[in-house]
């Protein structure tokens, strides 16, 4: 069961909290969705003393230009450093932002992580490095109403055609990335379980089934708290390989996936995580892929910190659909506030019983 008091709750942005006297650092990225300014014109001003900008290089244009203008605009008092991200080859950003964040941690009192448009594997890789900072993290997400493709309607007009990815989130798979940091070297010797979600891009499984050659697969269906007929849509695209793997992947009463999580509500993934992990991980290496939803990736990210044996692989898609990824329209931008961080993971490690 999900407690409210160790698993903090997502809610709706505290935009009077910025106000209080602190000393914050933001984390943000560009993106080219429109929902990557929206957090940031929002007007919170004076609220950063530092502001930490992750460039995508990338070959689709992405909102760049239209975030430095604001971003120089409304917070101008504030320091601004920008990291190169290559999500093809993510080791160089890893190194660059660890030093960034070693060197200024002790400084903040709050940092603020705007995952809206951040790739999941640079979620986890920032989740990652941060650890050991003892003092509170807000994530901040920006909802939209809409994602590729943008309604049933249109997901019906492509599924004959959906191998060819038309209107479909992204494209292919580039390569599976793994760093260091995210990578563990424990329990290699013992059979694999691969754990990864499902989405809109079925090869990106496919791949990880291909490079990791699994001993038991574990897929974990996004049940969008919204738009529900995604759900169904991402069974459908995914059911000719969990018919492979249907020992471990049992169907709920709608004969669709019955291991689901919310693609918004980061702590029931947590939490299916955790069980998983408590289950299978005295005798299985635990592979973790967050081919899921970003808040997904949240949930992957606090398991990870939790267990260091946890090994984390991720297929990174050729190319995205940018000319409708996702509306601009927002539904709202949401927060999850954690205080005193590296307590909090102590606390949750406690709790679930992930400590050994």
């Amino acid at each position: 069961m999900t407690n409210p008091q160790i698993l903090p709750i997502v809610e709706p942005v505290n935009w009077a909290s910025f106000t209080e006297k602190r000393s914050r650092l933001l984390i943000t990225s560009d993106g080219f969705e429109q929902r990557s300014l929206n957090f940031l014109s929002s007007g919170v001003e004076c609220a950063f003393n530092k502001i930490i900008l992750c460039v995508y290089d990338n070959r689709e244009p992405t909102k760049y230009g239209e975030l430095l203008e604001i971003i120089k605009n409304l917070y101008s008092n504030a320091m601004i450093t920008e990291v190169r991200h290559n999500r093809f080859e993510p080791f160089l950003f890893e190194v660059e932002m660890q030093k960034h964040l070693f060197a200024c941690q002790k400084f903040f009192e709050e940092i603020i992580l705007d995952i809206s448009v951040m790739s999941k594997y640079m979620i986890m890789q920032i989740m990652a490095l941060l650890k050991d900072y003892s003092g509170d993290i807000r994530i901040i997400y920006t909802e939209p109403v809409q994602y590729a493709p943008r309604d049933e309607n249109e997901w019906k007009k492509t599924i004959d055609v959906q191998r060819k990815a038309v209107l479909l989130p992204s494209v292919g798979v580039q390569n599976i990335v793994k760093t260091p940091l995210l990578t563990s070297l424990i329990m290699q010797q013992s059979p694999s379980l691969l754990v990864s979600f499902l989405s809109f891009n079925e090869q990106l499984i496919r791949a990880l089934l291909f490079e990791c050659n699994p001993y038991r697969v574990l897929f974990i269906n996004g049940a969008p708290p919204h738009l529900y007929w995604r759900e169904k849509a991402m069974y459908d695209i995914h059911k000719d390989i969990i018919k492979e793997y249907i020992a471990d992947n049992n169907a709920d009463q709608n004969g669709l996936l019955a291991r689901k999580t919310s693609t918004l509500d980061y702590t029931e993934t947590f939490e299916l995580l955790a069980t998983i992990y408590n289950d299978f991980g005295e005798d299985h290496r635990i592979i973790l892929s967050p081919t899921g939803s970003k808040m997904q990736a949240i949930g992957a990210s606090l398991i990870k910190n939790c267990c260091e044996d946890i090994h984390v692989e991720y297929p990174t898609p050729e190319s995205y659909y940018v000319g409708g990824y996702s509306s601009q329209e927002i539904r709202g931008i949401h927060q999850v506030m954690i205080t005193g961080f590296r307590g909090f993971i102590k606390k949750i490690s406690e709790m679930y019983k992930l400590n050994g």
